[in-house]
């Protein structure tokens, strides 16, 4: 009887270790569309639109931060709108895919691009496959996953780490999007 109290709380002690540790992720399997991470009480949740696409311009994903504190929070979101800074993408493999090059980043004056949020209060952000690649992906199974980390806090602002999991999308240049029935009636005079 000790011995397998002893090997339960190992057990449990190894898998529930990391779950103080800021930056927590929910675990993909392939089949979700969204993922959560949390940092010093700012939670991202990521959300693929569609797992299957035709070409790169069709990738449509968003970001919602939410304040999970008690206390009003400061948000810097000067870069959260930046999907080849943001967003990590690489092929099934692991191979990373190559992002088009970020606009010109603005000047950061410590006012400008900042959001208050009041606890349980969200700002939304969407990555448009158009403004993440470069290049047309090739057909094939891909994953991507959301990395912030903002460590300067002579402004006031949130810090912390938030990296999600990987979302797995697909491109398939023959995948035709399903055609949801219309209420419309075809009549033939």
């Amino acid at each position: 009887m000790k011995v397998s109290l002893i090997v339960f709380a190992c057990f449990a002690a190894l898998l529930f270790q990391d779950c103080g540790r800021t930056g927590m992720t929910t675990l993909s399997q392939g089949r979700e569309t969204k993922v959560k991470a949390i940092s010093n009480h700012l939670e991202i949740e990521l959300e693929i639109k569609k797992q299957k696409i035709r070409t790169a311009n069709d990738f449509l994903a968003t970001a919602k931060f939410t304040n999970r504190g008690s206390e009003r929070m400061r948000l810097n979101t000067l870069f959260l709108g930046f999907a080849p800074i943001l967003l990590k993408v690489q092929h099934a493999d692991g191979t990373p895919v190559t992002p088009t090059s970020p606009p010109f980043p603005p000047e950061d004056d410590g006012h400008e691009g900042r959001v208050f949020l009041k606890p349980n209060e969200s700002v939304s952000f969407s990555y448009r496959g158009v403004d993440l690649f470069g290049d047309e992906l090739e057909d094939g199974k891909y994953q991507f996953k959301f990395v912030h980390e903002n460590r300067d806090a002579s402004k006031g602002d949130w810090t912390g780490s938030l990296t999600t999991d990987w979302l797995v999308f697909e491109v398939d240049r023959k995948h035709k999007d399903e055609l949801h029935p219309s209420n419309e009636v075809n009549a033939i005079p």
